[in-house]
């Protein structure tokens, strides 16, 4: 009986995981889709990554503006030590 080289079985099951995560995500597009619609999924699938996501979309936007901000306070701090 011949068996499977462990590179083979390793790159199968990462292409494996890889196509659960497209699928996870696209449960979240249309979670969000249907949630902006006014329409409540019929069950709770990529609930959790959805808050995941918006949590992560929120966390960097937050950094964003504090950079932002950040550079404005420094150009000011300059302008104003001058």
């Amino acid at each position: 009986m011949d068996t499977v080289p462990v590179e083979l079985l390793e790159a199968k099951e990462h292409e494996h995981r890889l196509e659960l995560a497209k699928l996870e995500m696209q449960l979240v597009r249309y979670r969000r889709v249907l949630l902006a619609a006014g329409i409540e999924p019929p069950d709770a699938s990529g609930e959790e990554l959805l808050q995941m996501w918006m949590d992560c979309r929120t966390v960097i936007s937050t950094a964003s503006q504090f950079v932002m901000r950040l550079g404005t306070s420094k150009e000011l701090l300059m302008d104003w030590d001058a």
